[in-house]
């Protein structure tokens, strides 16, 4: 009875860990894998959205800025798109962005926003990354402290975000390119 009971709970947790929606990219050959919350998403709004937002949560509401918050799901059901379907038929104002909380392996709580760190090699230039990221709309900043680094705002999903990462690795006038994160340390 106890190897029955055992083997039950043994294959409860697998259907749980194998059941739960991942999302990855490739960093140097290595892959960065994340969770996506099942509970939680991320908005972005118009800060004169701000109350309106507030009031469609019933569930709870973490704001992290003016404009943005973290927004718990009532019905944690499916797929992040088909969660992030359910919230848009729901209100009647669009959001400016509608993204997955990811949660790294070791529990870090983190949000891709749109934005890349790409490092230049030695010989490369500005040129090169206008090069690769031609017929996107971007803009870029270079960092105060190392002139090959660069922070590139895109106006991409997650998904496409980490499509991107992916395909900048096999570029070799980059050192890397990886998303840029907003770590979520607040407690829920």
């Amino acid at each position: 009875m106890k190897r029955i009971i055992s083997l039950i709970n043994l294959l409860a947790f697998a259907t749980v860990l194998y059941g739960q929606e991942k999302m990855s990219y490739q960093l140097n050959g290595k892959n960065v894998e994340f969770t996506i919350s099942q509970e939680r998403m991320y908005l972005e709004y118009a800060a004169n959205q701000k109350s309106a937002v507030q009031k469609m949560s019933t569930t709870g509401l973490q704001e992290l800025t003016n404009n943005a918050a973290i927004i718990k799901v009532s019905e944690p059901k499916g797929t992040f798109q088909r969660r992030k379907q359910s919230l848009q038929s729901k209100i009647s104002f669009d959001l400016q962005r509608i993204e997955p909380v990811l949660i790294y392996k070791d529990g870090t709580e983190q949000i891709a926003a749109g934005e890349l760190n790409i490092k230049l090699k030695p010989n490369a230039s500005i040129e090169d990354i206008e090069e690769l990221l031609k017929g996107k709309s971007y803009t870029s900043q270079r960092n105060a402290f190392d002139k090959h680094l660069y922070l590139v705002t895109l106006n991409l999903a997650t998904t496409e975000l980490f499509n991107l990462v992916n395909q900048l690795q096999k570029e070799s006038r980059l050192e890397f390119a990886e998303p840029n994160f907003i770590r979520i340390n607040i407690l829920h």
